[in-house]
């Protein structure tokens, strides 16, 4: 698994170097744990602190690991849901965050946003066209790389 540090101006920047990956952002005190329990690991009991809040998100709740899926940023669908969730935020707060990219061997495990509207699930949160889950757990060998992710600035 290859880290490095990846130095971004801005939310756009950082989008448009993601473009295409499927990744999890994180704090690096949570990236330490990650690292310890040997992979990320659903959070199904709201136990483990997220940055992005533990309340009643549709993919917590069905035992999945949240994923920023970022493939098809040129679809004006997906684009328009961009903005509802801003991984750089942790960068902002922590003045730097890990950002796990995922295998593309491992994507046929991934749980799309549909599924959400299917069970007409609305009262839980979801970042349409954008989160994708990852069921229980997704093991180190499944990242390609992590990115060590802070403002050039």
């Amino acid at each position: 698994m290859l880290v490095r540090n990846l130095k971004i101006d801005d939310f756009e920047d950082f989008a448009s170097k993601k473009s295409g990956l499927v990744f999890h952002a994180t704090t690096l005190e949570n990236y330490k744990s990650i690292l310890s329990s040997g992979g990320l690991i659903a959070n199904l009991d709201g136990s483990r602190s997220s940055v992005f809040g533990n309340s009643n998100g549709f993919f917590r709740l069905r035992s999945c690991v949240s994923f920023f899926d970022y493939r098809n940023l040129d679809d004006k669908k997906v684009y328009q849901h961009l903005y509802k969730c801003i991984p750089i935020n942790i960068a902002r707060e922590h003045a730097a965050m890990a950002v796990l990219v995922l295998s593309k061997d491992a994507y046929s495990n991934l749980q799309l946003w549909t599924a959400w509207e299917q069970e007409k699930a609305y009262s839980l949160k979801v970042v349409q066209r954008i989160e994708i889950g990852y069921p229980d757990f997704v093991p180190m060998s499944s990242i390609d790389k992590v990115l060590m992710v802070s403002f050039t600035s």
